[in-house]
């Protein structure tokens, strides 16, 4: 359903809170990654979830994602959304 939400909505994002660390049972999750990596927003929700803050990154490395789409997912899409201001 998200893939389909992204494809209509271009100012659709999506954050990972929770979604990467196998801790509920999301079928299809690496497809969602692969499809829109520079939509999808790394959020851990630090300290605020019941498993260790690095789950999520250890589950990422073991799908073995391609280093664009690991960089886009930890930050670079962030930064895609809110750019840094540019120096006055």
């Amino acid at each position: 359903a998200y893939e389909r939400l992204l494809a209509r909505h271009a100012g659709l994002w999506l954050d990972t809170t929770m979604m990467l660390a196998d801790y509920f049972d999301v079928p299809g999750q690496l497809r969602l990654l692969r499809s829109a990596p520079g939509r999808i927003l790394y959020g851990t929700d630090f300290p605020n979830i019941p498993y260790a803050w690095d789950r999520e990154i250890t589950r990422l490395l073991d799908h073995a994602l391609p280093e664009h789409e690991f960089a886009l997912l930890l930050g670079g899409a962030a930064t895609a959304l809110y750019p840094p201001p540019s120096p006055a």
